[in-house]
C-alpha cells in the first residue's frame, strides 16, 4: 500500500483494517528484541491509517518518526504520529511489559498490552485506526 494517496475505495480501507490488525496483534506479542522491527515495519501502515480517516499528517511526522527509531527513541517514534486531540496513556508494569490506551474524540478507548511501552502504544493506536477505519466501511457494506 502506497502512503501517498486517500484510499478511496471501501476494499483498500478493509485491506487496511486488516494490515492495523495485524500490527497490533504482532505488536502485543511481540518479544523485546524485537520491538525494533515490529515498529519498523508499522510505522507505514499507522501513517496510512490515520490519512485514510483524514487526519492532516505530512510525510515529514513519518520521517521524524523514523529517524526517532533509528535513534532507539522507539517510544517517541510512536508517540510521535498521535494526533494531538488523541488521548493517550501508557504505563510500564514493573519489569513484565506494559499497557496503553488511545482514544479518539469520535471514538472509544483502544489498549493495548505488550512487552514494551512502545508496542504497547503502537497496538492500541492499531487497534483505535482499525476501529475507526471498519466504521467507516461498514455501512456502505451493511446494506448489500
Amino acid at each position: 500500500m502506497s502512503s501517498v494517496h486517500a484510499y478511496p475505495t471501501d476494499a483498500e480501507r478493509v485491506q487496511l483494517a486488516v494490515c492495523l490488525r495485524e500490527l497490533a496483534d504482532r505488536a502485543a506479542c511481540a518479544d523485546t528484541m524485537d520491538e525494533f522491527e515490529v515498529l519498523k515495519d508499522g510505522l507505514a501502515p499507522l501513517f496510512d491509517g490515520l490519512r485514510c480517516l483524514g487526519w492532516p499528517v505530512s510525510i515529514d511526522v513519518l520521517k521524524a518518526a523514523t529517524r526517532q527509531l533509528l535513534e532507539g527513541a522507539f517510544e517517541s517514534a510512536v508517540l510521535g504520529l498521535i494526533p494531538a486531540d488523541a488521548m493517550v496513556t501508557g504505563v510500564r508494569i514493573g519489569t513484565d511489559g506494559a499497557t496503553a490506551q488511545v482514544a479518539f474524540a469520535d471514538g472509544p478507548g483502544h489498549s493495548g498490552e505488550a512487552k514494551t511501552l512502545a508496542l504497547a502504544w503502537a497496538s492500541a493506536l492499531a487497534r483505535a485506526l482499525t476501529g475507526l477505519i471498519e466504521e467507516m466501511v461498514q455501512p456502505s457494506t451493511g446494506n448489500t
